[in-house]
């Protein structure tokens, strides 16, 4: 093997630390078969997504750090630019209730309770309350997970009719144009391709020091990272600084200009340029 892949993180990690489970039978296999492909013979080169996967290996493996390359996965920017925002906006604002004067702040994900809902409704929460409940504010949230009990929080907190769930949808690049604001406080995330896409659609964008995208992200820049473990309070006060028109122009205009530095075909000639050196470097 000349070239090992991770889009994740050593397997036992993940098990371990953000699962919180024991390790299964499938899962010690799993990890088997992974520690064979990275420390067995050949000694291959390692591509990561991030260097948030790329310190998770050399935490576990006892490697070099120069066998591993950090190479990001990669947005379509004609995904967007093929869209027209102020129809798609007016179109999916209707669809789900929405005036043209909302703060839309969305969410997306098909793991909730990994991608950290409940830590964004209590946020908004928080905000609203500050604002006297004389808020703007709504969340709209994309994706499948438990949303009877998170529609159950959201009317314990106060914001039931501040939430919307989309569910799953086909065309979540107009849902991007469509929206103010993108969290994602994930507890773990190798990458994020949902932050990088956010950013193409011109989004400034909250999430935690977990999320592998932190590193195309400037905190105040093209929105913040936050800690590892941030408290509601850290949402709400990150969501009251974009409620300001100006900062969420700012910051969204220079989310998309990294986003355009890191489209799929400069991934495409990364990726190209690793296959050539290793082809020599193994005298192919």
């Amino acid at each position: 093997m000349d070239l090992f892949t991770m889009h994740g993180i050593p397997h036992k990690t993940w098990v371990k630390e953000v699962r919180c489970k024991p390790l299964s039978l499938f899962d010690r296999s799993m990890a088997w078969v992974e520690k064979k492909g990275i420390t067995g013979s050949g000694s291959p080169m390692i591509l990561a997504v991030s260097t948030l996967v790329r310190d998770e290996m050399l935490k576990v493996y006892d490697i070099p750090e120069s066998r591993i390359r950090v190479i990001y996965p990669g947005v379509s920017q004609g995904r967007f630019s093929l869209i027209d925002q102020e129809s798609c906006t007016h179109e999916i604002r209707r669809r789900h209730g929405l005036s043209p004067s909302d703060i839309v702040v969305l969410f997306v994900g098909m793991n909730f309770e990994v991608k950290r809902l409940e830590l964004v409704l209590r946020g908004a929460a928080d905000l609203v309350a500050k604002q006297n409940k004389n808020s703007n504010l709504k969340l709209l949230v994309v994706g499948k997970g438990e949303e009877g009990r998170y529609l159950n929080m959201a009317r314990e907190l106060g914001i039931f009719n501040q939430v919307i769930f989309a569910g799953v949808t086909r065309e979540v690049e107009k849902y991007y144009l469509a929206s103010d604001i993108f969290v994602m406080p994930s507890m773990f995330d190798t990458f994020g391709l949902a932050v990088l896409e956010a950013m193409m659609a011109g989004l400034p964008v909250i999430i935690t020091k977990r999320v592998g995208a932190r590193d195309l992200v400037n905190s105040g820049a093209q929105g913040f990272v936050l800690s590892e473990d941030p408290s509601p309070s850290d949402i709400a006060e990150k969501l009251a600084v974009l409620m300001d028109k100006e900062n969420r122009r700012r910051m969204g205009e220079s989310a998309r200009e990294v986003a355009l530095q890191h489209t799929w075909n400069r991934t495409v000639d990364q990726m190209e340029e690793i296959y050539q050196f290793s082809a020599r470097e193994k005298n192919y």
